[in-house]
C-alpha cells in the first residue's frame, strides 16, 4: 500500500500542474457518476436507438476523466464505488455473460476491491 500511496502522490503532483485539472477537481465526482449515468442510459436505449453513439463516447471518456480526477482529489473514497458501478454497467443487460464482459467486470471489481481496502486504511489512519 505504501508503493501505491507514493505513486498516487506523484500522480497528484503531476496532474495538478495542469491548470484545467485544478479547475475540474471540484467536479470530479459529478463527472464520474454523470458519465456512468450516460453509459447506463446508452445501455437502456441501445435497443431503441442505435444511432446514439455519442452518449456512449461521452460516458466512456467522461468516466476516465472523472475517475482520474476523483483519484487525485480528497474525494478518493468515491473511486471504488465508481469502479463497482462500471462493472455493473458492463454486465447490465444480464442476458449473456461473454468472455470479454466477464473479464472486464472482474478487472473493475478486483481494482475496486483493492482501492476500497486502500481508502479504508487511509481513513483508519486519519
Amino acid at each position: 500500500m505504501q508503493q501505491f500511496d507514493k505513486v498516487l502522490k506523484e500522480l497528484r503532483i503531476w496532474l495538478m500542474s495542469f491548470s484545467i485539472v485544478n479547475k475540474l477537481i471540484p467536479y470530479g465526482v459529478y463527472i464520474m457518476f454523470g458519465s456512468l449515468a450516460c453509459l447506463l442510459l446508452d445501455e437502456i436505449l441501445i435497443t431503441y436507438f442505435t444511432i446514439i453513439s455519442i452518449i456512449s463516447a461521452i460516458g466512456y471518456y467522461g468516466f476516465l476523466v472523472g475517475f482520474w480526477l476523483v483519484l487525485i482529489s480528497n474525494e478518493i473514497k468515491w473511486a471504488p464505488y465508481g469502479l463497482f458501478c462500471r462493472a455493473f454497467i458492463v454486465l447490465f443487460p444480464f442476458t449473456g455473460f461473454y468472455l470479454f464482459t466477464t473479464i472486464s467486470a472482474s478487472i473493475y471489481i478486483y481494482f475496486g476491491y483493492y482501492l476500497l481496502k486502500y481508502t479504508a486504511l487511509k481513513s483508519e489512519c486519519h
